[in-house]
């Protein structure tokens, strides 16, 4: 995985989101990863929080502070944010009503909440160039053998760019990660998951549990969970494949529900 790449994506990503975030307010942003993207928030002139999970498997080093969590109750009191944000994280939450509980809480009234998640053209991608991916990885796995001293490369880490591995140890948990197709997230299967990531899914859970959608729309980007090309394949010509094949994320815009009238 290409991690100045990664970092490009998530700039690019969070270049869409910057005019739909209350001025100068304060943000809290889930799954934080690197924190990459909290810092592109806090350069734009917003006090940001950053909060993950410990076994998050961050790509490169932390570039802004993470306070780490069970993933489960967020460390901050009732009503401290104007905004949440959060990109490719919720996908990976099981307990995914419940959060959105404890998202609220800590929102002020009419607040804002902005998601980026992964789209089923993602999903699709992924799927159908696991067989590319396949023989890359083992071209890969050969040469480190070859090499004195060296095992194979460990499988990806199931971010939300790379979603065909979940750090298993192992020979045999190696090559599983290699020939078997995973579920990117924490509902239903690879097939499935083409379900759970569209727009309807998301927009009625999220309706359901308390929040306005005010606003979706597609990030423009296509792009897969192998990488494949990474910089190679410039902005511009990604923005003309999403046309084609679909955009990777889709970015949803809400707001806390203040009465159960609106």
């Amino acid at each position: 995985m290409d991690p100045v790449f990664l970092r490009e994506i998530r700039e690019k990503e969070i270049s869409l989101m910057l005019p739909h975030f209350p001025a100068g307010g304060k943000v809290l942003e889930i799954g934080a990863g690197t924190g990459c993207q909290a810092l592109a928030l806090k350069r734009a002139g917003f006090d940001v929080s950053a909060i993950d999970i410990a076994s998050s498997g961050a790509i490169f080093e932390r570039v802004y502070p993470v306070t780490e969590y069970d993933g489960k109750n967020i460390p901050f009191p009732d009503g401290t944010f104007d905004a949440v944000f959060s990109s490719n994280t919720l996908e990976h939450i099981s307990a995914l009503e419940e959060f959105q509980t404890e998202i609220l809480r800590v929102l002020k009234p009419g607040a804002l909440a902005i998601h980026a998640l992964p789209t089923p053209a993602w999903r699709l991608w992924v799927t159908a160039l696991h067989p590319v991916w396949v023989a890359a990885r083992l071209v890969s796995m050969a040469a480190g053998l070859l090499r004195p001293g060296r095992g194979p490369a460990e499988p990806a880490v199931n971010s939300s760019l790379a979603g065909t591995g979940r750090g298993e140890k192992g020979g045999g948990a190696r090559l599983r990660n290699v020939f078997c197709i995973r579920r990117h997230g924490e509902r239903g299967n690879y097939i499935t998951e083409m379900f759970y990531f569209s727009r309807r899914w998301w927009v009625e859970l999220f309706k359901k549990t308390g929040w306005i959608v005010e606003r979706d729309f597609a990030n423009r980007m296509f792009y897969t969970g192998h990488m494949f090309l990474c910089a190679r394949l410039g902005w511009k010509t990604r923005l003309a494949l999403s046309a084609v094949f679909g955009s990777a994320a889709r970015i949803y815009i809400l707001r806390k529900r203040t009465s159960k009238k609106n």
